[in-house]
């Protein structure tokens, strides 16, 4: 059943002598305020600014005290309002006390059914492969694991993300290791490191297999393609940061290397030292290494998107216009360069 949420109460329940109270420190700080004025006009000076500076802090009170609850307890606004009264003399005072007692007693009324939050009853729920729409998107899932207080639904999220491809669900994952549940924390961990094992051990076989002697060229080749992409998954994945995603990049770059010095015609492989390039920060290699094999066999689509990203890096903002457009041809009948056309626009 789905649990209504009703709105927080925005004012404190005021006793009878705590409101004479405030209205009478406001209506001696008016007070206080003209005569200031009053002194003012008649030269003395010194007197009315010390006036004015007391009558400023005395009429913060009474503005406070009217305030929403979450406004109440901020420095940062009582400071404001002490300026306000104290550069804008009288005028500020009186539209502020009218502008928050208004807003205050006579707010918008707001049906108690307004908002609804539902949660799955299972882990599985969650997602849900089919045709329609699941009751829990990917935002859902990062929404339960930052805002829910109930750790068990949290636990579930976690759970979850064992149904969504990895680029999708690491992030999410990502998001529990921060969490203030041990047992969430190490489920998350516990994923993650599950994971980031799989991957090297791929990586591995693959050193180990290199250093038989009996391998083809053809089987070498291979191998060094295999952990090219093994090396460029752990980073493009997000399971390693900082200095070791660095290093993780050059051992891609160093393998695609070598395989490509076996069968310098493999398309596939320029492509993923041009994603290798763009992630290191080396955007003019990259786009130096694109246009030497954009007549090799790259599709059209990936083209046009990798080369709209380079030259707007480069801030060539022309030939990105001109590539975007490339794209928006492209994307008539394309759900996936759609979205990323939308994104560019």
């Amino acid at each position: 059943m789905p649990t209504k949420i009703k709105q927080l109460p925005n004012r404190p329940d005021y006793r009878p002598t705590q409101l004479f109270t405030v209205l009478a420190v406001y209506l001696l700080s008016l007070a206080l305020e003209f005569y200031a004025l009053k002194l003012m006009l008649e030269g003395v000076v010194l007197a009315s600014l010390y006036l004015h500076f007391i009558a400023s802090l005395a009429i913060t009170w009474p503005l406070c005290f009217f305030m929403p609850l979450h406004f109440r307890a901020n420095v940062v606004v009582v400071i404001f309002l002490f300026l306000l009264c104290f550069f804008i003399p009288l005028v500020s005072g009186i539209c502020l006390f009218l502008s928050l007692t208004v807003s205050l007693y006579f707010t918008k009324e707001h049906k108690e059914d307004t908002f609804e939050y539902t949660e799955p009853l299972h882990a599985e729920n969650i997602i849900r492969n089919t045709e329609t729409k699941p009751d829990f998107c990917n935002g859902r899932m990062f929404g339960i694991l930052r805002f829910s207080t109930d750790a068990d639904k949290r636990i579930k999220a976690v759970l979850a993300t064992s149904g969504l491809e990895d680029k999708v669900a690491i992030p999410i994952l990502q998001v529990a290791l921060l969490d203030s549940v041990d047992e969430v924390r190490l489920m998350a961990y516990s994923i993650l490191d599950t994971k980031e094992k799989k991957i090297d051990l791929l990586i591995h076989q693959g050193l180990s297999q290199l250093k038989l002697k009996d391998n083809d060229p053809e089987v070498i080749k291979k191998l060094h393609h295999k952990l090219a992409e093994a090396y460029w998954e752990l980073s493009y994945l997000g399971l390693v940061k900082g200095r070791a995603r660095e290093h993780t990049l050059h051992a891609a770059m160093e393998q695609a290397n070598k395989a490509l010095a076996l069968k310098s015609e493999d398309v596939g492989l320029f492509f993923l030292q041009i994603q290798i390039l763009t992630s290191l920060g080396y955007f003019k290699e990259a786009a130096a290494l694109l246009e030497k094999v954009k007549k090799k066999g790259i599709s059209p689509e990936k083209l046009a998107s990798r080369s709209a990203e380079l030259s707007f890096e480069l801030k060539s903002f022309s030939k990105t216009s001109e590539h975007v457009k490339e794209l928006v041809n492209l994307a008539e009948n394309n759900v996936i360069l759609d979205g990323m056309v939308k994104q560019w626009i």
